[in-house]
């Protein structure tokens, strides 16, 4: 995380767009079990699909979805970074 903080700052000292997409391909990869070469190319093609073929399926979201999701996806990340005593987590 540290790592990511860091190229972020960069990138926003060179007016450049942050990368976020690299923490959730790292997510997605080892939620999948991913192991190996295979697991990353396939995730590499994953990305670059919905890169190219994403921005149609935004569209048919409805935006109280996105808002679920979003606050889903943040308190996983939340229960990530902080160890909560007697908190069961689903995976």
């Amino acid at each position: 995380m540290l790592a990511h903080s860091k190229s972020n700052l960069l990138s926003a000292l060179f007016c450049q767009l942050p990368n976020y997409m690299c923490y959730s391909n790292s997510i997605a990869y080892a939620k999948s079990g991913g192991r190996g070469e295979a697991s990353s190319l396939f995730i590499v093609l994953l990305t670059a699909l919905l890169f190219l073929y994403g921005s149609p399926l935004v569209a048919g979201i409805p935006r109280a979805m996105a808002g679920t999701l979003l606050i889903h996806v943040g308190v996983d990340l939340f229960l990530e970074g902080v160890e909560v005593r007697g908190w069961t987590r689903a995976s």
